[in-house]
């Protein structure tokens, strides 16, 4: 069952890690800058936006640790 935008609501302001199911390995740690019909908007470090489409997400949660570079 893919992720809807109402699971993300919650999250707006927040910082969140998104682990890719399409990807292996593959995380974004990043604040919920929106969360549209189709995809969230998360701005990492350098507030860089990235589109991340519900489909593509394997796991989500909140969190505190901040991205390397």
């Amino acid at each position: 069952m893919a992720l809807m935008n109402d699971e993300f609501t919650d999250y707006l302001g927040k910082m969140v890690q998104i682990t890719f199911g399409d990807e292996k390995g593959k995380v974004l740690v990043g604040t919920v800058k929106s969360a549209e019909e189709d995809h969230v908007v998360i701005l990492d470090a350098t507030d860089q936006p990235h589109f991340v489409s519900y489909t593509h997400i394997a796991e989500f949660r909140e969190t505190w640790d901040h991205p390397k570079h």
